[in-house]
């Protein structure tokens, strides 16, 4: 049987309707829903605009198979600016790099670091294949083709982060920021509203008995 909005009347003889509260689990499971989501676009935003911004990381598409299965293709990878023979020198076998697959060359390629050796000069050469290509790639890359080293990826954020230009992007910190404040007064007002029935409607005290 449903329940009917009921009304209590107030000191200047006026009656307040009341209308009846969604049952705990309702609204624990709405909190649960909306805070999940909540943290999720949030976490999300922040992997994908705030945190390469505030570290100077380059984000990019993947738009070829040839890391498959590890990045699929329309992931977003985020990478850190190799500048330097230094920054060559740090880089290990297994680490993901991208680069120009030759010089003047513009294209850009993301492959793995298969083996990386050092000639008589000081000039650290390295080798990369494609987790799913059968062989390695045949030129060998130096500092001048190595464009930066994957922090992480996020699999195919890659179509969403080309549909979004800067300024939307930008706009998108400010949404969500927006939202989660939000959340968090809609959360602060329903803790009021229940200190407030709780106040308006004291529980009776339990009966007790007379002593003789």
């Amino acid at each position: 049987m449903s329940a009917l909005p009921t009304s209590t009347p107030t000191r200047g003889g006026a009656r307040r309707v009341t209308r009846p509260a969604l049952p705990a689990p309702v609204r624990l499971a709405l909190s649960v829903v909306v805070g999940g989501l909540a943290i999720l676009a949030i976490g999300l935003l922040a992997l994908m605009v705030v945190i390469p911004m505030v570290m100077h990381w380059v984000p990019l598409t993947v738009l070829s198979g040839s890391m498959e299965p590890t990045i699929p293709i329309g992931s977003q990878v985020i990478v850190k600016r190799v500048e330097s023979e230094q920054d060559v020198a740090r880089l290990e076998q297994g680490d993901v790099i991208t680069f120009l697959p030759r010089p003047g060359d513009n294209s850009l390629v993301t492959h793995r670091i298969t083996s990386i050796s050092v000639d008589s000069d000081g000039v650290h050469k390295v080798r990369t294949k494609g987790d799913h290509n059968p062989s390695e790639d045949l030129e060998v890359k130096t500092v001048k083709q190595i464009r930066g080293v994957m922090v992480y990826h996020l699999p195919k954020v890659g179509y969403v982060a080309n549909a979004l230009n800067r300024d939307q992007k930008s706009r998108g910190v400010i949404v969500v920021a927006g939202a989660l404040f939000a959340y968090a007064l809609w959360q602060l007002v329903g803790l009021l509203r229940a200190r407030t029935r709780t106040t308006d409607h004291p529980t009776d005290p339990a009966p007790t008995e007379d002593d003789p």
